[in-house]
């Protein structure tokens, strides 16, 4: 028989890699697909000039989908990930079989957030050219949004050393052109998504915590999941817990 296919996407910074111990945890069941997103990873033999855009790399996930076969695929995104994955599914949820996103936010709703926003980010970007990938990754993971990983010593030193072995030049790119400064909200769309979706966050990441339950209000077809032990990165600090709330999710979606 056919296994159901389930594709992961990574958030910045990581690549398709970061999705292995959840999918050996569910291998025996289904078919895991785990890209490496544009400019992570190996995903870097393309043209470094060509525009970096949230609706191109939408397309490009619906391609993937539309190849995997007749069935379509659960579509799981992590932070960055979430956001391809939301866009995608803003865009054509017929593609996918359902939808959850981790740590993930529609986006910014008004102008000066969004300015704001793309000032840090130009920053960002420019830090990251001048100081190189080591000292970038390590001040990334110092900010209050990972906090929470730092109970993982082992756990936070393989994730900064796999960070600093991209390509510094592509993941300022990455920060620069895919900032949430660039995109559009996405809030006044959810309302219209169809598709099954799961909702999750960790309760120590308080801010996306709200912005899920925000989100959860706003789509007739979502669930919504505070993992209690968990900040920001919910699939890597718990991963059984994680792996058993997917196949609780997608049985219930058959």
């Amino acid at each position: 028989m056919e296994l159901q296919p389930i594709v992961f996407l990574h958030g910045f910074m990581g690549s398709g890699a970061d999705w292995r111990e959840i999918c050996e945890l569910l291998a025996e069941d289904y078919y895991c697909v785990c890209p490496d997103l544009p400019g992570h990873g190996a995903n870097t033999v393309r043209d470094f000039e060509a525009q970096l855009a949230l609706a191109g790399l939408a397309s490009e996930l619906q391609a993937l989908c539309a190849g995997l076969g007749p069935k379509a695929p659960f579509v799981v995104g992590y932070s960055l990930g979430g956001r391809v994955a939301l866009h995608a599914a803003l865009l054509q949820p017929s593609r996918m079989k359902a939808l959850v996103l981790e740590s993930a936010s529609p986006g910014l709703e008004g102008a000066r957030e969004r300015e704001a926003r793309l000032a840090t980010d130009d920053a960002r970007s420019a830090a990251l050219l001048a100081d190189g990938l080591p000292a970038f990754t390590k001040s990334w993971y110092a900010t209050p949004l990972f906090q929470s990983l730092h109970r993982y010593p082992m756990l936070l030193a393989k994730l900064q050393a796999a960070r600093a072995a991209n390509d510094a030049r592509w993941l300022a790119k990455v920060v620069r052109e895919l900032s949430p400064g660039r995109a559009a909200s996405g809030w006044a769309g959810l309302a219209s998504i169809q598709t099954r979706t799961l909702l999750v966050a960790g309760a120590l990441d308080v801010s996306y915590s709200a912005i899920v339950q925000r989100m959860a209000a706003s789509m007739p077809t979502a669930t919504m999941l505070i993992m209690p032990d968990a900040g920001h990165n919910v699939h890597l600090e718990e991963p059984v817990a994680y792996a058993q709330a997917l196949r609780k999710f997608m049985a219930s979606c058959v």
